[in-house]
């Protein structure tokens, strides 16, 4: 929801989410839809990894795998979710990365960054007008910039319009 410029999130049933638990050592293992390496893999051993019902990251070149949580929405219907990672070109000095995804067709993530690795997010979609985020992509030169685009698609069914989009952050 927005009031004036401010963004705020509510759950279906009213009333702001909790924050949702520390990263869970995973039991539950589907398919994987993507896995990226840490850009500083060689030294931080970290991977993510993309599954159907969230996000995974190992920080011991994938011995060990816990589920993200931190805030990050629940995946409620996981053959129809969709999400996407990206993570920051520095990201092993700056700890920085972005999901981005929808649920169920029609329920839109948004966009959710951590600064602290994937322990914490917080939503970041301010201006984002549309929220099935099909991609997310981080500039090169992120650390100086603070540039993501957010590629979207949209449904309007009352004006019978659908689409994609694409909108850009400056300010990380």
């Amino acid at each position: 929801a927005l009031e004036d410029a401010r963004l705020t999130i509510l759950l279906p049933r009213w009333g702001q989410p909790a924050k949702g638990p520390a990263p869970q050592e995973a039991k539950e293992r589907g398919p994987v839809r993507a896995l990226q390496a840490s850009p500083g893999y060689a030294e931080d051993k970290t991977l993510f990894v993309v599954g159907e019902r969230g996000v995974y990251r190992s920080r011991d070149g994938g011995q060990s795998w816990h589920q993200l949580h931190g805030g990050l929405p629940q995946v409620r219907y996981p053959n129809d979710a969709h999400l996407t990672l990206a993570l920051s070109p520095a990201f092993a000095r700056d700890r920085t990365l972005f999901v981005g995804g929808w649920d169920g067709g029609s329920r839109g993530f948004g966009v959710w960054r951590s600064t602290d690795g994937g322990d914490t997010w917080q939503p970041v979609w301010r201006g984002l007008s549309h929220l099935c985020v099909e991609e997310l992509v981080c500039s090169q030169d992120f650390a100086r910039d603070g540039a993501l685009l957010a590629y979207c698609r949209y449904d309007n069914l009352s004006a019978g319009e659908a689409g994609r989009s694409v909108f850009r952050s400056r300010d990380r």
